[in-house]
């Protein structure tokens, strides 16, 4: 979040002016400001396998997250809370290959299919340049709205009553 700042009074000098600015250059969105810190350790965005493919969560969607996650907490307390956070789940998919038998394409080896947000490609399974070149452009690295996935809040019924 910025702030405009306007400095109407000119005896305030340097010094003052600079605290002013330091006390509106806050950002009111930041992860360890008054959230349950599981909250912020599920919706930290984790970087994908492979630094040039794969989708990659958003900052804004990680914000969310962290919201919806603080929003569940909300007055609940030891094992209740801890259930409502067993097995939730924030990121984006990383889909494998899709390998079938032997093919004559391969030389008799195993050829495998990628299909993604890019298209469709095929690799031989011992061809790792030609496996990578697939994986990038099957799969391009986007970044997109990711959201967290929780159990149902009933499977915590007989923690949180």
């Amino acid at each position: 979040m910025s702030y405009n700042v306007k400095v109407i009074i000119p005896t305030v000098g340097l010094a003052g002016m600079l605290v002013a600015l330091l006390a509106c250059s806050g950002d009111d969105d930041d992860a360890s400001t008054n959230v349950d810190p599981r909250c912020v350790q599920l919706c930290t965005i984790k970087e994908p396998s492979r630094p040039d493919a794969y989708d990659i969560c958003s900052e804004q969607s990680a914000r969310t997250c962290r919201s919806t996650c603080a929003a569940r907490l909300t007055g609940t307390s030891g094992a209740c809370s801890q259930c409502l956070l067993d097995k939730a789940y924030f990121g984006a998919y990383e889909p494998g290959a899709s390998c079938s038998g032997r093919s004559t394409e391969c030389g008799g080896g195993t050829q495998c299919t990628l299909t993604g947000s890019g298209g469709k490609c095929s690799y031989c399974e011992n061809d790792p340049s030609r496996r990578d070149a697939c994986i990038r452009e099957a799969h391009p690295r986007r970044t997109i709205d990711c959201t967290a996935h929780y159990e149902p809040v009933s499977a915590c019924a007989s923690f949180c009553s």
